[in-house]
């Protein structure tokens, strides 16, 4: 039997690529073990899966190679919260340049605020979208926990505002810097990419988090995304997380019936249980609107009743209920 050590890949990739291609192609695309054992090794009788097997020593060699393009990718990314605001278009086409200004402003107002309290994200604005991105190079589970506890927080702020959004959250690379001149601002990357085609498959209004964003974290802490989910964090959708931007609110409730409020809500744990109530106020009131015409079908009526619907399970029928009374209170 030949015997290639497991680091002399050169042969290994020969011999697998050459006699056995299909087994090599299909174990390249997953490069995983359990992909791997479906497969017999075939390459002589006196083969029993031992070291020596070409096969495992071809794992072996896919394995590392995965580790090792992981380990660069976690090095080279960084996390992006990606908000896009919906119908801006039609906001542009029916108010003034200096009332869309002024809403712009105010977004930024809350995107600020993070930047500062946080010292570890920025921001970048153009027409309707907004990027909030981690500053530095490098996987961190810090930074995929602020990522999309902060993302809640703007999600909320911008809802209390009467302006529906749509968001996702990735990790991957992410240039940033300014051109030769100094003058223009230049960003691109794989995790830009990935957020825009994520965000815009969606119809509803809400935060997602891809794989490519929660998959480290539960690499360092194996069980934590479902224990997450269980704490309604989230709710696992096939290999997407629905991030729920009203977690605090279950905590808020818990405090309510032991300690109730001072005069006005909008005084306790100002800006984000204020803004959090409006933000309830205005899905619910944008849903109602829908089901007072009847349609609950169309396009834009499918987002808000979409959107209620998960967050009613997500919140519970009490929780919800206590928060719009609230909202219509103040």
């Amino acid at each position: 039997m030949l015997r290639f050590k497991t680091k002399d890949v050169t042969p290994v990739r020969y011999y697998w690529t050459s006699h056995r291609p299909s087994i090599f192609a299909a174990c390249e695309r997953s490069a995983t073990r359990a992909t791997l054992k479906s497969f017999r090794c075939g390459h002589t009788r006196h083969c029993s899966g031992r070291d020596d097997c070409l096969l495992e020593i071809c794992l072996s060699y896919l394995e590392g190679a995965r580790r090792m393009q992981s380990s660069n990718q976690l090095k080279r990314g960084r996390y992006i919260v990606y908000i896009d605001l919906l119908g801006f278009r039609e906001k542009v086409k029916e108010k003034g340049p200096e009332e869309i200004f002024e809403v712009i402003n105010d977004i930024l107002e809350d995107f600020n605020r993070w930047e500062n309290l946080n010292g570890a994200f920025k921001t970048i604005h153009f027409s309707d979208s907004f990027i909030f991105y981690q500053d530095r190079k490098g996987y961190g589970d810090w930074a995929f926990l602020d990522a999309y506890a902060i993302a809640s927080f703007l999600f909320s702020a911008i809802l209390a505002k009467g302006i529906a959004a749509r968001g996702t959250i990735t990790f991957g690379e992410f240039y940033v810097g300014l051109d030769r001149s100094k003058k223009h601002q230049i960003y691109f990357g794989s995790g830009l990419i990935e957020a825009y085609e994520t965000e815009k498959r969606e119809n509803w209004i809400g935060i997602t988090i891809q794989p490519s964003a929660w998959q480290p974290y539960e690499d360092h802490n194996e069980g934590i995304i479902e224990i997450m989910q269980s704490e309604k964090q989230w709710f696992i959708r096939d290999d997407v997380l629905l991030l729920n931007p009203f977690r605090r609110a279950m905590g808020w409730y818990e405090d309510f019936l032991v300690e109730g409020f001072p005069a006005s809500y909008k005084e306790w744990d100002v800006p984000e249980f204020p803004n959090s109530i409006q933000a309830l106020k205005f899905l619910n009131e944008e849903a109602e609107s829908y089901r007072e015409k009847r349609d609950f079908t169309g396009k834009n009526a499918t987002k808000y009743l979409t959107t209620i619907e998960f967050i009613k399970s997500i919140l519970g029928e009490d929780i919800y209920k206590w928060s719009l009374e609230l909202a219509n209170q103040h």
